[in-house]
């Protein structure tokens, strides 16, 4: 699947949509928050499994993400859809933002793609114009991100449900978001992310802080806390 989705913009010779990550836009916050986690992480594996072999077993599962991996998530950027002309040579797989070509039957941009292939390889016209990529590709952003929205409330309302009846309760917390429109915090039992309401001058991604649940609003989706350490 991967090499297919890199591949196919080379062969194409021409637009086509490519799924592109942007740099994360807390590129600094992201290496002092989780550098120093990932790496303790690493050692401690490396010093419970010695031999090169055991390192390729896969490990045990987990009922919970390592530390680093929360402020890793949220400082990361959300990926697009877009259109661009294919590189002239191939790129290291690592920075060629791949297409969407391997399931047409569940995402519009693989169609897409799929109708430029079946053309380039007839050697027919092009079914798309660079100016239709261009504006399918927004669509397909605008919709994508439509469909997250949508997604993000109902596990929100649910979560916030779940907590209607512990009004008051403690928790341990991360800090996972903090920006002018708010400051975002994740507690562990049970795993939910919340809005420090109260208390959050100072918090930043990765901080670790003890929160207290004010209030929950199932409609909205909403759940916020206050910190108390």
């Amino acid at each position: 699947m991967v090499a297919a989705g890199v591949t196919a913009p080379l062969l194409l010779g021409t637009a086509s949509p490519l799924r592109l990550v942007r740099p994360p836009p807390r590129r600094g916050r992201l290496v002092v928050v989780v550098a120093p986690d990932m790496l303790s992480f690493l050692r401690r594996r490396l010093l419970r499994r010695p031999s090169g072999a055991s390192l390729l077993r896969r490990p045990p599962p987990s009922p919970s993400f390592p530390p680093f991996c929360l402020p890793l998530l949220s400082c990361s950027s959300r990926p697009a859809i877009s259109s661009s002309p294919p590189p002239t040579r191939p790129p290291p797989a690592s920075s060629s933002p791949p297409t969407h070509s391997t399931a047409p039957n569940r995402r519009f941009p693989d169609l897409i793609t799929q109708r430029i292939l079946k053309a380039a390889l007839e050697g027919a016209h092009l079914p798309y114009s660079r100016d239709e990529l261009t504006e399918l590709a927004r669509h397909c952003t605008e919709k994508e991100n439509d469909a997250n929205k949508v997604e993000r409330l109902v596990t929100k309302s649910a979560a916030a449900m779940l907590l209607s009846s512990r009004i008051g309760d403690r928790f341990d917390a991360i800090c996972t978001g903090a920006a002018d429109k708010g400051t975002w915090v994740r507690i562990f039992q049970p795993p939910i992310e919340g809005r420090l309401l109260y208390g959050a001058e100072g918090v930043d991604v990765g901080h670790r802080l003890k929160v207290q649940l004010v209030r929950t609003d199932v409609e909205k989706g909403y759940i916020d806390f206050k910190k108390i350490q």
